[in-house]
């Protein structure tokens, strides 16, 4: 029976759930989920059982609270109904009439997102992480809602991460933190200008050819085009009536048909960001689309991407009211007050030039390879989008939930931004490890805080991105020299910081998000300690010095490996890292410990040092030593390069003849032009070469024949091959930095393991970024394989 309190519905009294849930016959499957969930969480916290009923069962028992979700009963209708006019399409209803409360929304999803804030605000449950050992939910036998009226709806009507997309916990818990993704934006030329639809058009494409690449390229932006374009979304919209919206966003690539000289609409203006500006061939295009489509839909919107060429507004037109330019930034960058003003500035431009904004945000998470900490910018960056005319947001967050309350955060303000971001980190660390815990959690995550919004401005990572005429408008997360700016001190800090997590979390689920964060710690522990934290080195004054040298790369690629193991260890496991492939992108976030060449300077020192004997007494101790593997696998590839063991190389008679000249002539690179960005890599790849099962060091010394104005840098990159050419694993170093200058030298090193048997490598290294019209001149003075296996490293 009911309790007869008459300050809320007591709808648990003991554990024993006094309330039934009802939704119409006809209810939307979304609607069906939600009053779903609704039980099941009720029945999680209070212990107690509860039914689904539709509100035409006939066996509705009497006595019981009933929770109408998604339909209105009869005596609450003029009231809801009052409520429910004018409430976007996310907003919600929770209204409470003597024995009944109902919770509705405009939309299903309104519905849905009605039922999460009962949840929360009642029920005490919050979806920290991804996965069930990411809930929390309170054990509340006893649960009394109060009669009390809601009304709300989100300050911006769409809003999402990438990187949580694909169905299961990840997705799930976007959703359960109210994220909406309702305004389609992204890159779509591709699609709009299919050519396979407009093959018979080489007209609407650069050049007048019908492009080869999938998306390097835009569509020419005239009457003809912008006819077609509204054809085509005229059709879409026939199809599918449910849509809200249709994305207008340019493809990625700079290959504009109007940025030719010779054009006719070529402006010759640079924009704000360093290109090509475009904003006055682009917008004014995209307004005739608009006009054309609104004709027969009017009540669309149609989102795009104020990105690179078109990131600045147009100055010969405003756009259509139903036009909402996603604007995009690193907004971590408004740290600093003149990035911040500018920042700022271009979003008033935008003001002037649009009635509705959107935010695109490079929130990132993956593949920063630290927690990249600025919670207080952003709330703060939150509030300035709702005062500017922000109506939507999206951000580049592949969520890394090392990053613990960012992404949840994130969520919160992206709903309401007026929430205090102080409160908000402190429920979600006290709800994450227990109260004891949480004042230490709290402490990590102020100590990457406040490297990344103070330490982080006065590092060379930092400043070639700050300082650059023409940059990205996010900051370099390809580039992680970020990690050389983090001290041994700091990681230990962090450590210490992070056992008090772990030993003081209270409840069993605490304890596993203690774990879990440990986890993430130790992934950024391995990245940090691995890192080259220089590039060259001093010759050691003593064999003790040398031997720390050993030692210390030694140490590098032990936490390289461990850092390997666990980013293939958090694939399967989203709660700790999004699915994002850290290995693509060339391979810019994978290195092995082995930058810091070390074995070519251990050779000069060795030459002329009285400490000979000792030092080499001591390297053949470490090369016998099977208790620490890396230690010894250095030390056998010291003992090889300098006793110039035999060199697997020549073993397998490889023409070196193309490479390594008397005379040092330059290398002749494999060219690969990467067209978004308009610059190239060059590669080096000898023959495959069969290798047994084992471990292998390669050393390959190269020389800059002319001085140049590059600015490049090289490293090992080269796969292990099965008998059927499947790679099985890929070698990858960290790349190190080239000097330009005649003469210089450059050292590359790397120990890997073949561990399959039938096994073939072809040794390559590469060189990044060189610019159109730049020369690169490098010779080989040689290139080794050695084996590191005790049985055949023989002279």
């Amino acid at each position: 029976m009911k309790s007869e309190l008459h300050h809320g519905m007591n709808i648990s009294n003991g554990g024993q759930i006094l309330a039934v849930a009802l939704i119409a016959p006809d209810a939307s499957g979304q609607t069906r989920s939600a009053a779903e969930m609704l039980i099941r969480y009720l029945q999680q916290s209070t212990g107690g059982s509860m039914q689904l009923q539709s509100t035409l069962d006939s066996k509705i028992p009497d006595g019981m609270y009933r929770i109408y979700i998604g339909t209105i009963p009869p005596e609450s209708k003029s009231e809801v109904d009052k409520l429910l006019t004018s409430l976007g399409s996310d907003g919600f209803v929770l209204f409470p009439h003597e024995d009944s409360l109902t919770i509705i929304g405009s939309t299903p999803w309104g519905t849905e997102f009605g039922v999460i804030e009962f949840l929360e605000r009642y029920v005490g449950v919050s979806w920290l992480l991804p996965g069930a050992d990411g809930e929390d939910v309170p054990h509340r036998p006893e649960l009394c809602i109060p009669f009390e009226t809601i009304r709300e709806e989100p300050a911006s009507i769409s809003r999402h991460f990438f990187g949580t997309e694909p169905a299961g916990s990840l997705a799930e818990w976007a959703k359960r933190n109210r994220m909406h993704d309702s305004i389609h934006f992204h890159h779509n030329m591709t699609v709009l200008f299919d050519t396979q639809v407009f093959a018979d058009h080489a007209e609407y494409y650069p050049d007048g050819l019908v492009p080869t690449h999938p998306d390097n390229w835009q569509p020419c932006m005239n009457e003809a085009t912008a006819a077609a374009a509204i054809q085509r979304i005229i059709a879409f919209f026939d199809e599918n009536p449910e849509e809200i919206s249709y994305s207008l966003g340019i493809n990625d690539s700079l290959n504009y048909c109007e940025a030719n000289p010779q054009h006719p609409n070529y402006t010759g203006k640079i924009n704000s960001i360093g290109y090509l500006d475009m904003s006055d061939v682009y917008y004014p295009w995209v307004n005739k689309i608009v006009e054309g489509v609104l004709q027969v839909y009017p009540d669309k919107y149609f989102g795009l991407l104020a990105y690179w060429n078109v990131y600045d507004p147009p100055t010969t037109v405003r756009l259509h009211p139903r036009v909402i330019p996603y604007i995009t930034d690193d907004r971590m960058s408004w740290i600093e007050p003149d990035k911040q003003t500018a920042g700022h500035h271009h979003t008033e431009r935008w003001q002037l030039a649009a009635d509705h904004l959107a935010f695109y945000e490079y929130l990132y998470g993956n593949p920063y390879c630290v927690p990249r900490m600025y919670v207080n910018k952003m709330a703060e960056n939150y509030v300035y989008a709702e005062n500017h005319g922000v109506i939507a947001h999206v951000a580049e967050l592949f969520p890394n939930f090392g990053e613990g309350p960012k992404p949840w955060i994130s969520a919160k303000l992206q709903w309401n931004p007026k929430q205090d971001v102080t409160s908000l980190m402190n429920e979600w660390v006290v709800r994450a490890v227990g109260a004891e815990a949480a004042p230490f959690l709290q402490q990590y995550f102020d100590k990457w805080e406040l490297f990344w919004t103070t330490s982080i401005c006065s590092t060379a990572w930092y400043r070639k991105w700050a300082d650059s005429s023409v940059r990205y408008n996010f900051l370099d997360l390809f580039d992680p020299s970020y990690l050389q700016d983090i001290s041994f001190q700091d990681i230990v800090e962090c450590r210490q910081l992070m056992e008090q997590v772990v030993v003081k979390a209270a409840t069993d689920a605490q304890k596993k998000r203690a774990q879990l964060l440990m986890c993430t710690f130790e992934y950024y522990e391995a990245s940090v300690l691995s890192y080259m934290q220089s590039h060259g080195i001093n010759l050691p004054a003593s064999a003790q010095e040398a031997l720390e040298l050993l030692i210390a790369n030694s140490q590098c690629m032990e936490f390289a490996d461990k850092r390997l193991n666990l980013i293939t260890q958090f694939q399967a496991h989203p709660a700790i890292f999004a699915s994002t492939d850290l290995f693509s992108f060339q391979g810019v976030w994978i290195w092995r410990g082995t930058e810091r060449a070390i074995t070519s300077g251990l050779l000069d020192w060795i030459k002329h040092t009285p400490d000979k004997e000792a030092f080499m007494e001591q390297l053949e101790i470490f090369a016998r030593d099977e208790q620490k593997p890396f230690l010894r696998d250095y030390a056998l590839f010291v003992l090889a390069v300098m006793d110039q063991k035999k060199n697997v190389i020549e073993t397998n008679s490889l023409d070196m003849t193309a490479y390594i000249h008397p005379d040092q002539q330059a290398l002749a690179w494999k060219w690969t032009l990467r067209e978004i960005s308009g610059l190239s890599h060059g590669t080096i790849s000898l023959d495959a070469m069969p290798l047994e099962v084992g471990t292998y060091g390669a050393v390959v010394q190269l020389n800059v024949l002319e001085e140049s104005q590059a600015q490049t840098c090289a490293n090992w990159y080269f796969p292990i091959l099965d008998e059927n050419n499947e790679i099985v694993d890929q070698v990858i170093t960290g790349r190190v930095p080239v000097s330009s200058s005649e003469g210089a030298e450059i050292e590359l090193e790397v120990i890997f393991e073949v561990a399959k048997e039938g096994c073939k490598v072809p040794l390559t290294f590469q060189i990044y970024d060189i610019k159109q019209g730049e020369d690169f001149k490098v010779g080989m003075k040689s290139l080794s394989l050695y084996s590191l296996n005790n049985d055949q490293n023989q002279i």
